[in-house]
């Protein structure tokens, strides 16, 4: 026995009974045909063919079935899209706010830099000791 989704994909399916529709027909029936080609030429066939047998039966919202997965992927894709963007958007902020915090650090010890290389110290030993220093004031309140 297997399961169906018939709310959508998101939803779990669970077990499903069919009768026939005779027994107990519902407020609401959707048609699903499976052509060769292009399904998009064949919507107003199915719809005259439907007319055609009975019409007293309102044909309305005649969708492909991409057409209708879209519309029920449309809410958590846009979800998705946002999330991503204002997370990208986050990331953006605290990198500007990483490289200010350090840029004003190392701008306040110029001074210090120019010290500390007037009486010997390496250009290198300096270099290696900014972003240490510099990005203190980042990650740890002192």
């Amino acid at each position: 026995m297997g399961t169906e989704r018939v709310t959508g994909p998101t939803n779990v399916g669970g077990p499903q009974i069919y009768w026939p529709i005779e027994e107990e027909p519902p407020p609401a029936l959707t048609l699903v045909a499976r052509v060769h080609g292009k399904p998009e030429d064949f919507l107003a066939q199915v719809r005259d063919d439907v007319r055609a047998v009975d019409t007293q039966v309102p044909v309305y919202d005649v969708k492909t079935l991409d057409q209708r997965l879209n519309d029920v992927l449309a809410r958590p894709r846009f979800y998705t899209i946002s999330t991503l963007f204002l997370s990208g958007l986050a990331i953006l902020l605290a990198v500007i706010g990483i490289y200010g915090t350090a840029a004003h650090s190392i701008a306040q010890r110029r001074q210090e830099m120019g010290v500390r290389l007037a009486i010997g110290a390496s250009s290198g030993m300096v270099r290696e000791m900014l972003p240490l220093k510099a990005l203190r004031p980042s990650f740890w309140a002192s």
